[in-house]
């Protein structure tokens, strides 16, 4: 299993992947990342590169590619999981066309009970609450994952 990017998200799946027997390769662009330092492997890759990107998933030629940062060469993902030998994980057109909150669906979910103010910010309506923000789910890594999520305490109804 191939994980591009090293960071702390990493260096804890490295560790529960190993519990599960399983050989892990981590993948950064710099030297000594956390989870390059629990990797079964580790490798120094400029993994926007998609010509570089591709050589080093072709000579390893893992059975599973878990992209788990939004800055990776999504070309040579697609061609990854092409080949029929890679299993990408997310699908590359994941990582290469990411949604946003707004296009998850309704702005805010229906099923809220919010109502709009004045001010904009949407509210519950029976006890004028903040409503929670829909998060916007591109990829795996943390920048993406929490880009549109802002947390409970920090919106105040006025």
């Amino acid at each position: 299993m191939m994980l591009l990017g090293a960071g702390e998200l990493s260096r804890e799946l490295v560790i529960v992947f190993q519990r599960f027997g399983a050989e892990v390769i981590a993948v950064e662009h710099y030297a000594d990342a956390p989870a390059h330092r629990v990797a079964d492997q580790s490798l120094v890759v400029k993994i926007t590169d998609a010509d570089e990107l591709s050589a080093v998933i072709g000579r390893v030629q893992p059975n599973f590619v878990v992209a788990l940062t939004d800055a990776v060469a999504a070309d040579a993902l697609a061609a990854a999981g092409e080949t029929g030998f890679t299993e990408v994980v997310p699908a590359p057109a994941a990582c290469a066309c990411p949604p946003t909150a707004r296009d998850c669906g309704d702005w805010p979910p229906t099923n809220w009970g919010c109502r709009p103010r004045r001010s904009g910010s949407p509210v519950r309506s029976t006890n004028s609450k903040p409503c929670p923000r829909m998060p916007a789910i591109r990829c795996w890594s943390n920048r993406c994952v929490r880009s549109a999520v802002r947390p409970l305490g920090s919106v105040r109804a006025r």
